[in-house]
């Protein structure tokens, strides 16, 4: 009898460490969520601005203000990217350290 009480004990304490391993888990789960989803939209515009830019009438001297606001978008984006994946990379190497 003693010997399935210690077993009972064990299997309850395994559970609340896992349980707490999850919550510990669970916030940077969802940050990494939240990054991805973040990367995939920043990846969309990127290439919505890249595909305007391969418009040759954008090249040409009436159209200067336009392509100069959407190389500036670009720069924005690409910083913005960069930026979010940083975070991303550090979310998932944190992530990987509780695994």
């Amino acid at each position: 009898m003693v010997g399935s009480s210690n077993k009972s004990k064990l299997g309850r304490c395994q559970t609340s460490k896992a349980n707490a391993k999850r919550e510990v888990r669970r916030p940077i789960l969802q940050k990494v969520k939240k990054l991805e989803d973040q990367l995939t939209k920043l990846e969309k515009e990127m290439a919505a601005i890249e595909h305007e830019l391969t418009d040759l009438s954008l090249y040409e001297e009436n159209n200067k203000v336009k392509l100069q606001t959407y190389l500036s978008k670009q720069v924005q984006i690409k910083k913005e990217l960069d930026r979010v994946e940083e975070e991303w990379l550090n979310a998932c190497e944190e992530r990987d350290k509780l695994t």
